[in-house]
């Protein structure tokens, strides 16, 4: 489960699927909804609000796939469901939406690079963030919007928060780090 903290317009979906058990992440439904699913009389066999999609055969390992809601449906929680008793993995979930006001979400300006770490120092450092999403609401708050990239290391939690100019930036900034997985804001 997502949670957005506000409401957006859901309107598509990227997942990446894992390189070990692939067949996991098949006969799965995702869905959109105003309230907590995990609140909701009736969960798991039960979710609140409407169905994006839903997915039958498994996407390949290792590959990812944008797939689009049925319509764009407005919601606050996104949750990707599978029946009882069968396993779901997932590698990575991106969701493309827009704010009610009409304002894309953070998460669709970034690139994301698995497996990459700047090793400029960050201008923030937050602990113990839940999801891509907090960690770049938290560093677009510090910097009023202004944020090149972000960078994500799982285990332990942590968030950084960097700017820099693209032009000043060189191949030695980069690094190759299995632990980190960095999402730099894209060039128009």
């Amino acid at each position: 489960m997502v949670d957005f903290l506000k409401e957006y317009i859901v309107e598509s979906v990227n997942i990446t699927n894992r390189i070990t058990n692939p067949e996991r992440l098949a006969n799965f439904t995702v869905q959109v909804s105003m309230n907590n699913p995990l609140w909701y009389p009736g969960f798991p066999a039960k979710l609140p609000g409407e169905k994006c999609f839903y997915r039958g055969p498994a996407i390949p390992g290792n590959a990812s796939q944008v797939i689009s809601c049925i319509k764009p449906i407005t919601g606050r929680y996104l949750t990707v469901f599978k029946p009882a008793n069968s396993s779901l993995a997932i590698c990575e979930l991106e969701v493309f939406a827009t704010n009610v006001s009409g304002k894309q979400m953070y998460g669709t300006q970034f690139q994301s690079m698995p497996n990459k770490k700047l090793t400029l120092a960050p201008f923030a450092v937050f602990h113990k963030v839940r999801s891509v999403l907090e960690c770049t609401s938290q560093c677009l708050k510090i910097k009023n919007g202004t944020v090149t990239a972000v960078q994500v290391k799982s285990n332990p939690s942590i968030c950084e928060c960097i700017q820099f100019s693209y032009l000043t930036a060189t191949p030695t900034s980069f690094e190759n780090n299995t632990d980190w997985r960095l999402y730099m804001s894209k060039l128009n």
